[in-house]
């Protein structure tokens, strides 16, 4: 007769147990949510990237020839002053997308990973890069500053004859030839003899 009374006694107690053990799964997988809910909050998941747009100075503030790296390591660019203006070069291998380095003292761009070389407007002097550099498009603000936009880019070929990728210096003012230079002299030398002429035949008057 007792039997059965154990039984369900022992069952009763085994389902507590399940119970109180269900608790403790449940307080402990919050536990882990909270925290991980944590660590999210204080290191997302994106990551920085830079503008793809930035001024990078006014044109005076590049010397003739110039390969500047101020803008390298933040959005991986060249801002060159060549012949013609003010271009820049995409710091990105046409092989295998490694960074090249620029030599000075060489006056060329030189890739660490597998040896392409390039000069200073970004054309291959030695493969295997089967491209020259691209370049990113410049403009120039109404305050006088480069506007690059590394977004935006194109392959030497094409960019050196679209406007929208480079800024062309300012002409200052211009020397006069020799041939304009003699005519002011030669006409300074007659409005003096004129005038001079002037004063004698006046002198003779009187």
């Amino acid at each position: 007769m007792g039997e059965p009374m154990i039984r369900s006694s022992m069952t009763r107690r085994q389902f507590g147990a399940r119970v109180l053990r269900a608790g403790w799964w449940s307080l402990a997988l919050t536990g882990i949510a909270a925290a991980w809910a944590s660590v999210r909050f204080f290191w997302p998941r994106t990551s920085y990237t830079p503008p793809t747009r930035f001024l990078a100075g006014r044109p005076e503030d590049y010397g003739p020839g110039e390969v500047s790296l101020r803008y390298l390591e933040s959005h991986r660019v060249w801002v060159v002053r060549g012949d013609g203006g003010i271009f820049a070069i995409v710091a990105r291998c046409s092989h295998l997308g490694c960074r090249p380095n620029w030599f000075a003292e060489e006056r060329r761009f030189k890739c660490p990973c597998h040896g392409s070389n390039f000069d200073a407007e970004g054309r291959v002097i030695a493969g295997p890069a089967p491209r020259p550099l691209k370049r990113a498009a410049v403009s120039l603000t109404p305050e006088g500053q480069i506007l690059v936009d590394s977004a935006d880019q194109a392959e030497h070929a094409d960019a050196v004859r679209d406007p929208s990728f480079l800024v062309p210096l300012a002409e200052g003012p211009r020397r006069p030839s020799a041939e304009a230079h003699g005519r002011a002299r030669d006409e300074g030398a007659a409005a003096s003899e004129a005038s001079f002429s002037g004063h004698r035949w006046k002198g003779d008057l009187a």
